[in-house]
């Protein structure tokens, strides 16, 4: 009977350490919804970060809008046919040279950016200066426009290095 008791003990331990596995991985997928700074304790408190996140919804959500005709919509179908409407106009006209709102627009820009800090800006990013640039940043912070998190970076480093590197030379 005791060696059965040491068997069971040895898989509870191991139970023990996978359910500590999962609610960190589950901490951290409510933590990187929420896009808050987290909690320098790491406190396991998902209940708080899924209802952050759904506030975060809540706050987001376009309850009425007003169509080009001038009147007000609360309608979500309504709202999303108009969003769509709005920005497809944007993408679906036709590309316009237009020389002399460029060269006005130049003309009031100040030139900051000297030729050998142009060709220093120009050249191709090597995968030291990525990683330089990742190290120093917090780990809890987020990187726009994706909102994951620099320890996501960290803990993924060998499996997406390579294809970050090519996204940051695109």
């Amino acid at each position: 009977m005791e060696g059965l008791s040491l068997v069971l003990a040895i898989r509870e331990e191991e139970a023990h350490k996978t359910l500590d596995s999962i609610l960190l991985v589950e901490e951290e997928i409510w933590c990187l919804k929420s896009r808050m700074l987290w909690l320098a304790a790491r406190d396991r408190n998902t209940t708080f970060f899924h209802k952050a996140s759904i506030q975060r919804t809540h706050a987001n959500l376009i309850r009425r809008l007003k169509k080009q005709d001038g009147e007000w919509t609360s309608s979500l179908e309504e709202v999303n046919k108009e969003v769509v409407s709005y920005f497809l106009s944007f993408l679906l006209e036709d590309q316009r040279d237009r020389p002399e709102a460029q060269d006005e627009l130049l003309r009031v820009i100040p030139n900051l950016v000297g030729e050998e800090q142009n060709w220093e800006m120009m050249k191709s990013i090597t995968m030291e200066e990525l990683e330089n640039m990742l190290a120093t940043m917090k780990l809890d912070e987020s990187l726009e426009p994706d909102g994951l998190q620099v320890n996501f970076f960290m803990a993924s480093w060998e499996i997406i290095r390579e294809d970050l590197l090519n996204c940051c030379k695109e």
